[in-house]
């Protein structure tokens, strides 16, 4: 039989519409789902500050990346005032139903970056793949799984979730990496600091990866802080503010001396007597520190290990310490890539099955984000019965934290799967999760050939 036939209508290279019609219909299929849908009121909070005319700097209490996410939604909303739709004011819009046609209509532009910055990663991570794997069928696969996973359009687009950008940012920062352009990846990763400060954390690791390369660990350090620089010595000029206060303030919310998830969350909460009584050793802490050691003596340098050594601390984060369900979406585009690249010598069986449990983990790890999940159905005449009824159920099976906690430890162990599978790999040991195959003995072979 001639196999190259039947799949010459499968090659992407020569059906590259296959490839555009999946994005238009994730386009499609995100802006449906988008509008129709309810959002949190952060992303009404957020569109609401953004919806300013006057030229400025915002800065909210030490979050950076408040002003850097609201001028990106501000450019929508610009675009929104020059559109020939009705502007109504803003105070009477957002208390008008979700399906209100001027409402909709200012909904689509404040979601659209949204929506554009999700698509991008999935198309960066269409373009990592094929570096990585020089594969077609890997990299559309990895991209159908970005562009059509319940979870990320589900927290990402319905919940109108703009941690996107920080993301975006960093897959597009490791790709151009992963090019050798580390000018162009430091400006991405330092851009991703602005968005969220979470990939300060990465940095060791791109430096690590370099080895003995002294002039691109410059250029890539430079290029990280340039962005980071202009923006506070922006802050500085045009607010009238000290730059060193402006960082010491970083790691508090408000005036109050809570920690901010992403600097003292990642250390489990003992930077802190307030949050923290027991002063102990974070396991966050110590994995990150034991990973730089390993990374540095025992991993070999190849194209994929940015990728892996990224995900190990996000691992650790997402096994071990508490944190908000938005936060997610920064570690899924590695979790997708990991799947993607390896499935087939993991074991595609349980390599799916683990891949799955880590998203279910995710969603139910704290409940109140599943009620407010059923939240996104509008109550109508038609679906309150099911909405309320969808509540009660949830409330009822969460009682006592029984389900939450087996939920949680299930996502420790998921972790710890990805972290030894991931590093061990890196060390020249590869392990199969699958069970081997029984060996054939030589009189079986004779006898299956001879039928």
């Amino acid at each position: 039989m001639n196999t190259e036939k039947l799949l010459k209508p499968l090659n992407l290279r020569r059906n590259w519409y296959i490839f555009a019609l999946s994005v238009m219909g994730a386009v499609f299929l995100r802006y449906f789902l988008g509008l129709t849908l309810q959002s949190t009121q952060e992303f009404y909070y957020l569109s609401e500050y953004a919806s300013f005319t006057e030229w400025k700097i915002l800065y909210l209490g030490g979050h950076i990346r408040h002003a850097f996410t609201l001028q990106i939604l501000n450019v929508f909303y610009r675009l929104w005032l020059l559109a020939p739709v009705k502007h109504v004011p803003l105070e009477q819009m957002i208390t008008q139903p979700l399906m209100d046609p001027d409402f909709l209509v200012y909904r689509a532009f404040m979601k659209t970056p949204i929506i554009l910055f999700d698509v991008f990663t999935g198309i960066i991570l269409y373009k990592t793949a094929f570096t990585l794997s020089n594969s077609k069928k890997i990299s559309y696969l990895v991209l159908m799984l970005w562009l059509f996973n319940p979870y990320v359009i589900e927290e990402v687009v319905i919940t109108g979730e703009v941690d996107i950008f920080g993301t975006f940012f960093v897959a597009l920062g490791t790709l151009l990496f992963l090019w050798r352009r580390y000018f162009s990846a430091g400006l991405s990763i330092g851009l991703g600091v602005l968005a969220r400060f979470y990939p300060l954390i990465l940095i060791p690791f791109f430096i690590l990866l370099l080895r003995k390369k002294v002039q691109p660990k410059i250029t890539f350090l430079l290029a990280v802080f340039l962005p980071i620089i202009g923006v506070l010595t922006l802050l500085s000029v045009i607010l009238k503010m000290n730059p060193l206060w402006i960082i010491w303030r970083f790691p508090l919310r408000g005036d109050i001396y809570l920690t901010n998830e992403e600097f003292l969350w990642f250390f489990g909460y003992i930077a802190s007597s307030k949050v923290f009584p027991e002063i102990g050793l974070s396991i966050i802490f110590t994995i990150y520190v034991l990973h730089i050691l390993a990374v540095k003596k025992l991993w070999k340098t190849g194209d994929r290990a940015i990728y892996d050594a990224s995900v190990i601390p996000l691992l650790a984060f997402f096994g071990f310490a508490f944190w908000n369900k938005y936060h997610s979406i920064w570690i899924v585009p590695f979790i997708t890539l990991e799947y993607g690249l390896n499935r087939d010598k993991a074991g595609k069986r349980a390599y799916t099955i683990l891949f799955i449990l880590f998203f279910i983990s995710m969603y139910i790890y704290v409940s109140y984000w599943i009620k407010l999940g059923v939240t996104f159905i509008p109550p109508t005449t038609m679906l309150i019965f099911i909405r309320e009824e969808i509540i009660g159920y949830w409330n009822y099976i969460f009682q006592g934290w029984l389900l939450e906690t087996f939920n949680r430890s299930l996502l420790a162990a998921i972790s710890v799967i990805y972290i030894v599978y991931i590093s061990l790999r890196n060390i020249g040991f590869h392990l199969t999760l699958t069970r081997p195959q029984p060996c054939i003995s030589a009189k079986e072979m004779d006898s299956n050939y001879s039928k």
